[in-house]
């Protein structure tokens, strides 16, 4: 594997030609183990739900979905830490395997299940390890997917010279929605075409045959970028190493003056941390994240998952429910996936024409815009919501039973828009649009709360890609798998909050509510990111100021004299 001084030495000489073009390359191998790895992710995510529901109904679907989100809360910012306390070769290969691995072993496990007998002891034991392994498999691809779109394309973009992180994210996003979009259709003719067990051997035989492949294509990029091997530490921290653990590279003495002057606080250095320091970044996790300039930033994407206005089971379990039939289901959701991903197509255009911070502020605007639409929804015809007629109809002893089911993960609050849930509402209805109305119920609410999802996707991956990017370009080398990690976290935080409150208020009666709850979240995260963007405004100023006052100075004196310390 070439050295880091050797590429330098290369570009010097071919004018940056050569080095642009490996990597280009690497960068295309890097999209090839992305789309392998977004797909398998997302035919598993859907036929594991497929599987459960087969077996026990949505119950089973509620416990492994809340199984997973509680771990990943609990563990995603621990392997982000884990990631930058090891050299990124190891940190993603050893995610890779304990993902395929274990949904490999999940599947095995269902496919048992699938062709025991429901009271065998043996059927229970396999149910409960088929979850624990796929729970495990969730977090460790969390773990895939932070190594791959928030560190690896950070430094090999860095490495190409290109300054094209903008069009990168906006490819890797269009991955993995192109894959939520296909990767279901086809998991469902896998599952149709055969027996819902053989289905499981199959996804085997996927997940050994792609982490084989992914690995293959990972270590090709690994060695084709040298400048993966190294990462960037404050020179505080080099002391905290001893000189057998570190090895310095001294790529960076040859760069120009104005280069030093922005480096200075940083070195670059190749590391394998003791166990005490890994301990250390395990405690201050959370206060790492929270020193970061992008903070508020990071804290509004945060917010804008504790939202029922998604492209999830939730609006679509209330469509059901109001008269909405399957293919209209899924046409908007297939509708809503299509402008995600022209969100993220436009982004780096938009990028290049306005800059990365107002293509942030464009994107959340969109959306919040587009979420009055929802808003409205609750009271235009059709609209279900009465929570005093819930309230007088349902009583609180019915409410905390509802509550109590909820908790033991009885199926009728699992799904908490089925028809045994529904109270004067429509349910089995199909949509009538010459007249607005399914069985004569007017579907004009329902209406303008999907076009007002579909629509807000578009500024949501704006948003995303914006507020990712500024973190990608504003975390220190060393602590951003850490810091990205914190932020799965907080995600996954907001996101379980919103099942909750599903749980909470389980009838279209209610929805309402929770659609104004969504609403005030993404205010939040909106009034969050506009607290960044006065601060990054501020600290333009000042350094705007602090770079004419040194300008006079030194135009005074005559000469350049450095500050003596």
């Amino acid at each position: 594997m070439p050295s880091v001084t050797e590429l330098e030495k290369m570009e010097e000489i071919s004018g940056g030609g050569r080095l642009r073009k490996l990597c280009s390359s690497a960068f295309n191998v890097l999209y090839c183990a992305y789309v392998i790895s977004a797909t398998g992710d997302r035919l598993w995510m859907f036929s594991i739900a497929i599987f459960l529901q087969e077996l026990g109904g949505m119950r089973l679907v509620a416990i492994n979905q809340l199984a997973n989100s509680i771990v990943q809360v609990a563990l995603s910012s621990y392997v982000g830490s884990w990631l930058d306390s090891h050299n990124r070769k190891k940190g993603v290969l050893t995610m890779l395997f304990f993902n395929n691995i274990f949904i490999a072993i999940s599947a095995v496990l269902l496919g048992i299940c699938l062709s025991s007998d429901m009271t065998n002891s043996i059927y229970a034991v396999c149910l409960f390890l088929s979850i624990i392994t796929n729970t495990i498999a969730q977090v460790a691809s969390d773990g895939e997917k932070i190594a791959f779109t928030k560190d690896w394309v950070v430094v090999v973009d860095k490495a190409s010279k290109e300054t094209a992180l903008a069009r990168r994210n906006a490819t890797m996003k269009t991955i993995d929605q192109l894959a939520s979009v296909i990767a279901p259709l086809v998991s469902g003719i896998i599952i149709e075409k055969n027996s819902a067990r053989t289905a499981c051997y199959l996804f085997v035989v996927w997940n050994l045959s792609s982490w084989i492949i992914e690995r293959i294509l990972l270590v090709y990029v690994y060695n084709r970028v040298p400048q993966l091997a190294v990462r960037k530490l404050p020179k505080d921290l080099k002391d905290e190493w001893s000189s057998h653990e570190l090895l310095e590279t001294r790529s960076g003495m040859q760069e120009s003056e104005s280069t030093q002057m922005n480096d200075d606080r940083t070195t670059t250095l190749t590391m394998e941390p003791r166990p005490s320091d890994i301990t250390v970044a395990r405690s201050n996790r959370i206060k790492i994240y929270w020193k970061q300039p992008a903070f508020m930033a990071g804290l509004g994407l945060a917010f804008l998952y504790m939202t029922i206005l998604g492209n999830d089971g939730i609006c679509v379990g209330f469509g059901k429910s109001q008269g909405l039939s399957e293919v209209w289901l899924g046409g908007f959701r297939s509708l809503g996936a299509l402008f995600g991903i022209i969100g993220a197509i436009v982004f780096p255009l938009m990028t290049n024409r306005i800059g990365l911070r107002k293509s942030g502020f464009v994107g959340l605007t969109w959306q919040h815009f587009s979420l009055y639409l929802c808003l409205a929804s609750i009271w235009l015809p059709g609209s279900p919501f009465d929570p005093r007629g819930y309230a007088k109809h349902t009583g609180l002893k019915a409410w905390w039973q509802q509550l109590e089911d909820a908790i033991s993960m009885s199926s009728a609050v699992s799904n908490p828009f089925d028809s045994r849930n529904l109270t004067e509402t429509v349910v089995n209805g199909t949509a009538n649009w010459d007249e607005w109305s399914a069985n004569e119920h007017s579907t004009i609410s329902i209406a303008a709360l999907f076009a007002g999802i579909v629509l807000a996707r578009f500024g949501l991956w704006i948003a995303d890609l914006s507020i990712t990017q500024i973190q990608q370009e504003t975390i220190e080398e060393h602590e951003r798998n850490t810091v990205f990690g914190v932020q799965f976290a907080a995600n996954r935080f907001f996101f379980l909050l919103k099942d909750i409150l599903v749980i909470l208020l389980p009838d279209p009666k209610t929805f309402g509510i929770l659609i104004i709850a969504s609403f005030a979240f993404v205010t939040f995260g909106f009034i969050c990111y506009l607290i960044y963007l006065l601060k990054f405004k501020r600290s333009q100023r000042i350094s705007r100021v602090g770079v004419r006052e040194f300008r006079s100075t030194t135009k005074q004196n005559g000469s350049f004299e450095p500050l003596q310390t």
